[in-house]
C-alpha cells in the first residue's frame, strides 16, 4: 500500500485492500479476511472467511463490522473483540 507521497506503508503481502472505513480497511491475506489501521498495520489478523466493513452501532455507540469464521457469523468491534449479538 503506498500513500500520496509514494511511500510504502503496508507491506506487499495483501492480495486485497478495501477503504478506510471507521479507522480500519478490510485487508485479504492468503484467502482470509482482517483489518488494517490508517498506518498499514494490521490491527484484526487475517483470520475470517468473509468481513465486513465497520459499521456505527447506534445502540452500542461504536463500530462493529459483521465477519464469518468456522462456517459462524459474529460481530466484531473495531479492537477485534467480539460483540454480543
Amino acid at each position: 500500500m503506498i500513500d500520496q507521497d509514494g511511500k510504502i506503508f503496508a507491506p506487499l503481502i495483501y492480495e486485497e485492500i478495501g477503504g478506510y472505513q471507521y479507522g480500519r480497511a478490510i485487508a485479504k491475506r492468503e484467502g482470509k479476511f482482517g483489518y488494517l489501521d490508517y498506518d498499514g498495520k494490521e490491527v484484526i489478523p487475517c483470520i475470517y472467511e468473509k468481513a465486513s466493513p465497520f459499521l456505527f452501532d447506534k445502540v452500542l455507540e461504536k463500530p462493529k463490522a459483521q465477519v464469518n469464521i468456522d462456517g459462524s457469523v459474529v460481530y466484531i468491534f473495531d479492537n477485534g473483540e467480539k460483540a454480543e449479538q
